[in-house]
């Protein structure tokens, strides 16, 4: 029994784990996944030095023991939860573990010892309820690739996160306390803060030059994203709701970058006029063979109807197709319109004097950094 590797508790009716789990010293993987009932962890958790993955979503547990730092071989950490909706109680500096009457919206911080995780890859703590400030000392989760903390309490991150030089994927959506961004490792691919309502500045994102996705959707109190214009492999740009940020945004939005773009979502009432609302047929130009769509389409959202249901407008799905009633209550289209895009459409040299050119000669990235601009 002391050898077993892979231990599977899911959805199992427990409040707590027994003290003599820290001898299974060969076990590698422990899954307590939806164990509703969970509170806590046992000190001698922190025996499991050879365990891997630790999955542990949806449970009741509000406190990680001290000993938790000592799972040194630690390679993924699931440990989200079921976001709540009301407020959040008063913070707290530690959850009380003999406290069984701790209160259910409580909120927590991690203990120090957990940045000695040295070998966790993937860390997913999102609604957690961690509150206050995240420990500088992250830093020294230097083996870290993928980080969600989203529906969390806490006020700001440390600028020592910049040193997880390895780090490919944040989250922080609906992070409703956070305030501003520290700079980032270049090494990041995808940044997600949608949703984080008193966000007011962010860091200069210039070094990011892998960065590929970009979701700022209601961050509606920054006022500019610095470095916008440096991302060279940008592929996705979510700015819905961002109306105060738009304008100095629409400056650093430069043909060259839109021409890359697959996904781009900002504030506006208005679709290029070079667009069409018929469904164009497919019909090829003679020598030109067809390279891409482009389907533009300007939505409203109650947000009272919608909630947290459509936190973003990248999770609408866009077809060539018009609903009589829409997908989701709250959501209302008001335009839309299609252009395609045919080979050599896009390929006018990015120094050619476009105020020479009419806008039958110019590129399609020329026209819609045009369009963008008069927004």
């Amino acid at each position: 029994m002391l050898s077993i590797t892979t231990l599977v508790l899911d959805e199992a009716r427990i409040t707590e784990l027994p003290e003599s789990i820290g001898m299974l010293e060969r076990l590698l993987v422990l899954k307590l996944n939806k164990c509703k009932q969970l509170q806590r962890l046992p000190s001698s958790i922190g025996n499991l030095r050879s365990l891997q993955y630790l999955l542990m979503t949806e449970t009741s547990v509000t406190y990680l023991p001290n000993e938790f730092g000592m799972l040194s071989s630690l390679i993924v950490l699931q440990m989200g939860k079921v976001p709540q909706t009301g407020s959040c109680q008063d913070t707290v500096e530690h959850s009380d573990p003999t406290n069984s009457n701790a209160q259910e919206g409580q909120l927590i911080v991690l203990p120090r010892s957990f940045s000695n995780l040295s070998s966790l890859k993937e860390l997913d703590a999102h609604a957690f309820k961690l509150s206050g400030m995240i420990s500088d000392e992250f830093e020294k989760l230097s083996s870290l690739e993928v980080l969600n903390l989203s529906r969390n309490n806490f006020c700001s991150l440390p600028s020592s996160l910049r040193g997880l030089s390895l780090l490919k994927d944040l989250a922080l959506s609906h992070c409703k306390e956070l305030k501003s961004l520290p700079p980032f490792p270049s090494s990041l691919l995808t940044l997600d803060v949608a949703n984080c309502s008193a966000l007011e500045s962010i860091s200069d994102l210039s070094n990011l030059e892998s960065l590929h996705d970009l979701n700022l959707t209601n961050c509606t109190k920054i006022m500019d994203i610095p470095g916008l214009q440096c991302l060279k492999s940008l592929r996705r740009l979510y700015l819905s709701g961002c109306n105060a940020s738009f304008p100095a945004v629409k400056r650093r939005l430069a043909k060259v970058a839109l021409k890359y773009l697959r996904n781009l979502s900002v504030p506006g009432s208005e679709i290029p006029n070079w667009f069409v609302q018929e469904i164009p047929r497919f019909a090829s130009h003679k020598n030109r063979a067809i390279k891409g769509i482009i389907i533009g389409v300007v939505v409203s959202l109650d947000q009272d109807a919608v909630g947290d249901k459509l936190p973003a407008i990248k999770d609408i799905q866009i077809q060539i197709a018009t609903r009589e009633r829409p997908y989701f209550n709250g959501l209302k289209l008001k335009k839309y319109g299609i252009h395609l895009v045919f080979e050599n459409d896009d390929d006018i040299d990015d120094n050619d004097d476009k105020e020479s050119l009419d806008e039958s000669q110019q590129s399609v990235s020329m026209k819609l950094a045009k369009f963008i601009g008069s927004l």
